[in-house]
């Protein structure tokens, strides 16, 4: 299931819009065609990668149940700290590579615990079903992004890495392959298109979300009506509709 079936919903584009912003210094609105400050931050942030660091760590001769745990108890022990956890199966170590996001804490210092971030560097990858390297022109800089068969690469343009050729060098690409450059407006584009288009299965993997923080009885009422109305008129929008369908569909048959 995708995002993408708000599309057909004007009320529910506008809403996803007015809760979702960029975050990259400051928050940026993604309800126009270029990028826009705000003055409030929104519920949602797709975070610039100068706010997260990466860090790939191998685990050798290890079952999932045994890397879950560990995992689980790295997490715990940084319990002041927002990270994502990703892994994918190392079969030459019989084990897993590891790849963990943090946060920065000049970003957790800005924003409200029960905000949900995600790193804008994974919500791309929803638009790429291959390798690839884009050239990408935000608010604060250029990024090179690459993504190889199991891995996303991505850094600022600076310093020894100030091209796209000494970037490709550093992940091992040929120089041939194919860069698409993408402006400003473009590349808010893409990350509005990544946002409608990715998988909800992906989206839970790349987000980092506070529940516990995120629940408070008192407040309940006043931040989280409009959501659940949202989302309940959208229910019942769609399924009054596939209702509406299946019952028309029987009734030629019985004709």
């Amino acid at each position: 299931m995708k995002l993408k079936l708000l599309s057909k919903y004007k009320v529910a584009v506008q809403f996803l819009y007015q809760n979702v912003g960029y975050y990259a210094q400051q928050c940026y609105d993604l309800s126009g065609d270029d990028f826009c400050h705000c003055d409030t931050l929104k519920p949602v942030l797709i975070v610039a990668r100068q706010h997260y660091s990466e860090k790939w760590q191998t685990y050798p001769a290890l079952s999932l149940k045994e890397l879950k745990n560990i995992l689980k108890l790295q997490k715990s022990s940084s319990a002041n700290e927002r990270v994502i956890q990703q892994y994918v199966t190392n079969k030459e170590q019989d084990g897993f590579d590891v790849k963990t996001i943090h946060f920065s804490t000049q970003l957790l210092s800005s924003i409200t615990s029960n905000t949900i971030l995600i790193p804008e560097t994974e919500l791309i990858e929803s638009k790429v079903d291959e390798r690839a390297i884009y050239h990408l022109k935000t608010p604060i800089g250029e990024v090179f992004w690459a993504k190889s068969t199991d891995r996303i690469h991505s850094v600022y343009r600076q310093g020894l890495l100030n091209s796209v050729d000494s970037f490709k060098m550093s992940i091992g690409y040929p120089s041939d392959v194919h860069v698409a450059m993408f402006e400003q407006k473009e590349y808010l584009g893409l990350l509005k298109s990544s946002l409608i288009n990715i998988n909800l299965a992906q989206l839970i993997k790349i987000v980092s979300f506070e529940l516990t923080n995120s629940i408070d009885i008192k407040t309940l009422h006043k931040v989280y009506w409009a959501p659940i109305a949202t989302a309940l008129v959208f229910l019942l929008i769609t399924n009054g509709y596939f209702l509406y369908k299946n019952n028309q569909l029987e009734q030629q048959l019985l004709a």
